[in-house]
Parts: C-alpha cells; sequence; structure tokens
C-alpha cells in the first residue's frame, strides 16, 4: 500500500524507579492452582512504562514473617509458562528457553 502519508512517533526512555508487583490475590494457599504475577514499572514521576518485554528479570522466593524457616519458603516454587497450561507471550517463552524470567511470572 502507497500513500503520501506520513507516520511520525516519539518514543521515550527512562530508568526504572519502582516497580509494582499485579496478581489476582494478595494471599495464596499451598495447594491452589499455579497464578501469575507480572511486574509493572514506573518512572521517577510515577509514569506506568507501557512495556518491560524482553527484559531479563531475577525472581527470588523469601517470606520476612518466616524467619528462616526454610521449610515454608522450600514449598513455594517457581513455574515456568512452558510446564503448565497458561498461556504466555512469546517473549517469555524465549527468555525461560534460555533459563531466566521476564516480566510475567
Amino acid at each position: 500500500v502507497s500513500s503520501d502519508r506520513h507516520l511520525r512517533c516519539d518514543v521515550t526512555v527512562d530508568a526504572l524507579k519502582s516497580i509494582d508487583l499485579l496478581t489476582v490475590s494478595r494471599t495464596y494457599y499451598l495447594g491452589d492452582a499455579p497464578f501469575p504475577i507480572e511486574v509493572q514499572g514506573r518512572d521517577e514521576e510515577g509514569n506506568t512504562f507501557s512495556a518491560l518485554s524482553n527484559l531479563p528479570f531475577l525472581w527470588s522466593v523469601f517470606n520476612s514473617e518466616c524467619e528462616g524457616d526454610s521449610a515454608a519458603i522450600s514449598r513455594l516454587r517457581m513455574i515456568n509458562f512452558d510446564d503448565v497450561e497458561y498461556e504466555a507471550d512469546q517473549y517469555i517463552l524465549d527468555l525461560e528457553a534460555k533459563g531466566l524470567h521476564g516480566d510475567t511470572l
């Protein structure tokens, strides 16, 4: 398709100042179905990043209230999207194939 129209796009790149974790609930119990957790990034002014795709994240499981109770922490585990019936974007599957995790776990 050919036309005389021109498209202009402004792109702003900034540093992450803070992150929020988006989940369907704040409390989960052992035996519950797996649930996705998504990272939402914000800049210094509180603006939400439109995408954090293809950025690798280091996820860890810990509970500050367990006070060293490794048995409680060991019951939790991170599962790759490839191992469950949740749909994931291709970039997440690509990161997981490299042994990494993305903005959604």
